[in-house]
C-alpha cells in the first residue's frame, strides 16, 4: 500500500485494495471516518464496519459505538467471559451448554460458568486470531466469522 497525505488537504481521498488477483476495489473516502481513530485499510471491512454500527447503534455515523456496546470495553482479550485463553471446553454437549471457540477447535461450557459478559452470549462476536503478520494479506489472517444472534 502506498500512502501520500497532503495535510492540507482533508478532503477524501482514492483507497485501492490490492489483493492478489481478485479485482481492484477504489473508494473515494476520507482517510479517518468519523468516530475511528484508525485507518481502515481494506474497503470490504469498512463495509462491513458500517453495516455492524448501523444495526447496533441504529445510525450510520459516526462510526462509533455507544460505550455500552463497545467490544474492548466488554470483554477482556486475556479472560474473554471471565474464562483463561487456555481454557479447554467439554467434548460432549449437556442441556443448556454454551459453543466455546478454542485454541484447537471448540468445546462446551455451562452458561452459569460465565463469570462476566453473560449478556453478550447471544449477542454478535467476532473471532479474530492471536496474531497477524502485518504483511496487509487477508489469507495471512487467522480469522472466524461475524455471528449475530436474535
Amino acid at each position: 500500500m502506498l500512502l501520500s497525505l497532503d495535510r492540507d488537504n482533508p478532503g477524501p481521498c482514492q483507497v485501492t485494495t490490492h489483493f492478489k488477483d481478485w479485482p481492484l476495489s477504489t473508494a473515494s473516502r476520507p482517510l479517518l471516518e468519523g468516530g475511528v481513530d484508525v485507518f481502515i485499510r481494506f474497503n470490504e471491512g469498512l463495509s462491513i464496519l458500517k453495516k455492524v454500527v448501523a444495526v447496533e447503534s441504529g445510525k450510520s455515523l459516526p462510526l462509533s459505538m455507544p460505550d455500552n456496546k463497545r467490544f474492548d470495553l466488554l470483554v477482556s482479550s486475556r479472560k474473554p467471559f471471565g474464562l483463561e485463553t487456555t481454557f479447554k471446553g467439554k467434548v460432549a454437549k449437556r442441556t443448556g451448554d454454551v459453543l466455546v471457540y478454542q485454541n484447537g477447535g471448540t468445546g462446551y461450557v455451562a452458561r452459569s460458568s460465565i463469570s462476566t459478559g453473560a449478556h453478550l452470549i447471544d449477542k454478535w462476536k467476532l473471532f479474530a486470531g492471536y496474531a497477524a503478520p502485518g504483511t496487509g494479506n487477508k489469507d495471512t489472517y487467522r480469522t472466524g466469522s461475524s455471528v449475530r444472534h436474535s
